[in-house]
């Protein structure tokens, strides 16, 4: 904070107090590379912050309008406390109590969120790999109506292994 604000001070201690009283100091040399100065970080400032704008609009509108994968409709989605997480089971069948509720599942990530996935790894092969996983209730993709093109859905019974089950997208399949 003490950095940034040395230049502007010494910059203004610069100009002539009078010449500033006077009026005369955007006339002067000074006042007009100030003023250009000014006018430059203004116009920078406003075409970034549009370009922003904009982009934000474009990435809001495709994801409205695109077709993701999944049922977008009639989703809410809402982070649960560790208190709710500990008794998921009791939470979840609360919220199926209400009548206008058709289901309920959770995901300990948000569906297409940037860096909200947790990284594990396996042998395959004789080989490490690494993936990206995004742990779900066994319902999760049926809720969502995700189709699976290849293989089966999740079950009850896969929260009872050891290591559960998983459900790779066509690119770790083609990858592994």
């Amino acid at each position: 904070g003490v950095l940034a604000g040395i230049y502007p001070s010494y910059y203004m201690t610069s100009f002539s107090p009078a010449l500033v009283l006077k009026g005369n100091f955007g006339l002067s040399p000074k006042g007009r590379v100030l003023r250009n100065v000014l006018i430059s970080v203004q116009f920078i400032s406003s075409f970034v912050l549009i370009m922003g704008a904009m982009f934000m609009y474009l990435q809001n509108n495709f994801m409205r309008t695109s077709s993701l994968g999944y049922d977008k409709d009639q989703i809410i989605v809402t982070d649960l406390t560790a208190t709710v997480l500990n008794s998921k089971e009791a939470f979840t069948n609360r919220m199926k109590s209400f009548s206008g509720i058709e289901d309920v599942t959770c995901a300990e990530f948000l569906l297409a969120s940037q860096d909200q996935y947790m990284t594990w790894g396996r042998e395959l092969n004789g080989k490490n790999i690494q993936y990206q996983v995004m742990p779900v209730d066994p319902s999760f993709l049926k809720v969502l109506n995700i189709a699976v093109s290849d293989g089966r859905d999740f079950r009850e019974e896969d929260t009872l292994t050891e290591h559960g089950a998983y459900i790779f997208n066509e690119r770790a399949r083609k990858t592994y």
